[in-house]
């Protein structure tokens, strides 16, 4: 895993987002998870938040707004794969050691796995994960 992206997965999270958005958006603890996207190869991900209708996401891997693709749990969840699509793209690091974040949205079969995720996150999650390994 990228050398930022193990940091940023050892960090906790403090600052606390006031969002006006009609997803109830929760600050759980940042996770690794990989993603399967159908041009690349398996690529690591940090997960920054969730709804249920879709996450925030940061990787060194710059994909593109509208690409669809599926996030994997982590080893050992009992979780659905999600089916996403991202909707926007931010470049957070610098321009050395880009780090971009990705905002997705659930697609339509991921809607009740969604909601699966964001409860077991935000409310049943006490353990840390391991990084994946790629």
């Amino acid at each position: 895993m990228h050398s930022l992206l193990e940091r940023e997965a050892e960090t906790e999270q403090t600052f606390q987002w006031k969002d006006q958005r009609k997803g109830l958006r929760q600050m759980p603890r940042r996770t690794p998870l990989l993603i399967e996207h159908p041009n690349h190869d398996k690529i690591e991900v940090i997960m920054v938040d969730l709804s249920r209708k879709g996450m925030r996401l940061r990787s060194t891997q710059n994909l593109h707004c509208g690409d669809t693709m599926t996030v994997l749990p982590p080893e050992g969840v009992d979780l659905a794969p999600l089916a996403i699509r991202i909707v926007r793209v931010q470049i957070t690091g610098n321009m050395e050691s880009p780090v971009f974040e990705y905002g997705v949205h659930l697609t339509e079969p991921s809607r009740e796995a969604g909601h699966a995720w964001f409860l077991h996150f935000c409310y049943g999650a006490g353990k840390e994960y391991p990084l994946p390994q790629v």
